[in-house]
């Protein structure tokens, strides 16, 4: 098998769980962000993306 993750060197499987990983943290943070959204800042906003990645 040599297939690539999306041109990148990390292991496919690695790479799907990660994103699936990322995209599980915001689909169960977005409720509490949103109440939050007219409160926090886009540095804030920036700092919690990076957090989660």
């Amino acid at each position: 098998p040599t297939r690539k993750a999306h041109g990148n060197d990390l292991e496919p499987d690695l790479y799907i769980q990660k994103n699936a990983e990322v995209s599980s943290f915001w689909a169960h943070s977005e409720n509490s962000l949103s109440k939050l959204k007219y409160e926090t800042t886009d540095e804030l906003k920036v700092e919690i993306h990076d957090a989660a990645l």
